[in-house]
């Protein structure tokens, strides 16, 4: 049989600063994305104006990147979170 030793309290504290980092990482995608998805272009003429796109179409592949990207950091903090309760208190206080 095998046996696993942990830290209740540094478990818990772990998912805790995942899932904070995660909701840091989404709010500053959130208020870049109009940013980098929305560039003016720096002139009226048709360099400008294709360099503007180029740089918006490079914004917009980074949002979906981030979106695919905050989605697979929810699949591996989302099931520690459980974990950490259970382990700090395998069963519930009568």
């Amino acid at each position: 049989m095998a046996y696993v030793i942990t830290e209740p309290d540094a478990f818990s504290t772990a998912a805790a600063a995942l899932a904070t980092a995660g909701s840091a990482v989404a709010a500053r995608n959130a208020t870049a994305a109009a940013v980098t998805t929305a560039v003016i272009p720096a002139a009226a003429d048709e360099v400008s104006a294709l360099t503007a796109q180029r740089f918006a179409i490079h914004g917009e592949r980074y949002q979906q990147v981030s979106a695919q990207a905050m989605a697979i950091h929810r699949i591996s903090w989302r099931p520690c979170w459980p974990a950490a309760v259970r382990m700090r208190w395998p069963r519930l206080p009568t």
